[in-house]
């Protein structure tokens, strides 16, 4: 139990001292991602993320939203030290943790892809597994529609 749980703390470690801070390359994995799409349709892009969460109007700007949440349970460890005849105990974790990444994209009166943005604390900053097959606009370019 003490290994799985200095493993565990371990990975809690390198994930808010690694992964956390390297989120610097996530503007440019965001922006190649949304950019890859100007110019399609918007059925192209339903073609490959699905259908979008929400539709919106804003300031005659027509905006689709695409939601990614996730939510992870933080396990409850406590640990004990012992000084002479005192242990003192800490308990931590047990709670739960949301994260998201939220694609927009805005449409003209076509339905074109002509601008995108995103919204969240946990949008990729590698364009790895499903954010390079998935999000990455992977479309040949013959079906490119202007």
């Amino acid at each position: 139990m003490k290994k799985q749980l200095n493993i565990f703390i371990f990975i809690i470690f390198i994930f808010f001292n690694i992964v956390l801070p390297s989120n610097a390359g996530t503007k440019e994995v965001m922006e190649k991602i949304l950019n890859s799409w100007i110019g399609y349709s918007l059925d192209d892009v339903i073609s490959q993320w699905g259908y979008p969460n929400e539709e919106k109007i804003i300031a005659r700007k027509k905006l689709y939203y695409w939601y990614d949440n996730q939510s992870y349970y933080m396990p409850t460890y406590t640990t004990t030290t012992v000084n002479g005849n005192i242990a003192n105990s800490t308990t931590s974790g047990g709670s739960i943790s949301g994260f998201y990444c939220t694609r927009i994209l805005e449409v003209d009166e076509n339905f074109i892809i002509k601008n995108g943005n995103y919204q969240g604390n946990n949008c990729p900053f590698a364009l790895k597994l499903r954010y390079k097959k998935q999000w990455l606009n992977n479309l040949p370019k013959k079906e490119r529609s202007y």
